[in-house]
């Protein structure tokens, strides 16, 4: 299991190549002096990693277009989700800065605005936008905290059905030293003196974790540090990116929510554990099946695709998946 990118940014839209689509955005703003450093299209600035974002309209419509396909190829009685969530560099305070990426607000509420009343789009940048000075995104990593997560899961809980728990409810434990992505790409001798310090948050909810990655499933624990490797403090969220896993919790109401996801939703998918009798996960990356067939078979009620920015605003390499595994 990994975090690292994955499949989906192998194939960015062939009309807008990245390199082109950064350079423009990059043009816009005054170059940043040398106290900072551009490198491996990450922000250092103040001792913090800043991934840079970009937008395609071509990508945007064609990932919308892959959501929408999947959501009319399941019974309508089944609430249908999507939640896509800002890099850190959207709420950076020096907007010098901050104008080296696009946008993603606008971006985002573009890619939202181009869904029908099929899907409900949840959007949680106004609650994270409120909190954007406190430790939402790690700071040599590009995937969020808990805390981030827990905003998130705040945020859209209404709109999904359910009642959110207090951040105070939730068991936590500090491991600190924890460099992550944005320091493997650049060796920035700033990020490697300020490691991450992680809080993990961890279910209060009794359940089982189930990984179905090989020929036989292992069971485990939603959030778990046995799973963390090296330094990669991330992986103890579901244990990183597994094709297919699910979870079974102690609550009985006859809902049972799919999550499409990318790495950006393991550290939210614990939040749903007291909520649902059964969290489903498939990573459509690396997974092969049908998702509707899969969606009948296990009485799935709610299926929400969630997604980092990043992956779906130029890349269509995801969007190729949702299709794969929907059927054209």
């Amino acid at each position: 299991p990994s975090t690292a990118p994955g499949p989906e940014e192998s194939r960015p839209v062939e009309s807008a190549p990245v390199s082109s689509v950064f350079a423009a955005s990059a043009a816009e703003a005054e170059t940043p002096p040398s106290a900072e450093l551009w490198t491996s299209k990450v922000l250092i600035y103040e001792k913090r990693g800043y991934e840079t974002a970009w937008y395609t309209d071509y990508a945007a419509s064609y990932y919308t277009r892959a959501v929408e396909n999947l959501a009319g190829r399941i019974d309508e009685g089944i609430g249908v989700y999507v939640m896509i969530i800002p890099s850190a560099i959207e709420f950076l305070q020096n907007e010098k800065y901050r104008s080296l990426s696009y946008p993603q607000a606008k971006g985002i509420r573009d890619i939202y605005a181009k869904f029908s009343s099929r899907v409900t789009a949840l959007d949680v940048l106004p609650e994270l936008g409120r909190h954007g000075g406190e430790y939402l995104y790690h700071k040599t990593d590009h995937h969020w905290t808990g805390l981030g997560a827990w905003y998130a899961y705040a945020a859209a809980a209404r709109a999904v059905g359910i009642t959110p728990f207090p951040y105070e409810a939730y068991p936590k434990e500090s491991i600190p030293g924890f460099l992550g992505t944005m320091y493997n790409r650049t060796r920035s001798a700033e990020l490697f003196s300020n490691p991450d310090t992680v809080e993990l948050v961890y279910p209060f909810a009794n359940h089982v974790f189930t990984m179905r990655a090989g020929p036989l499933p292992v069971e485990g624990k939603a959030v778990d540090k046995s799973y963390i490797q090296g330094f990669n403090t991330y992986l103890a969220y579901i244990n990183g990116d597994y094709p297919h896993a699910d979870i079974r919790g102690p609550v009985k109401n006859g809902r049972r929510i799919l999550v499409l996801k990318d790495s950006y939703a393991n550290a939210f998918i614990p939040y749903l554990i007291p909520h649902f009798e059964e969290v489903h996960i498939i990573d459509p990356r690396y997974w092969s099946g049908s998702v509707p067939a899969y969606v009948r078979e296990n009485d799935v009620t709610d299926v929400l695709i969630f997604n980092y920015y990043l992956v779906v605003s130029v890349y269509v390499g995801f969007a190729d998946n949702i299709f794969r595994v929907t059927g054209n």
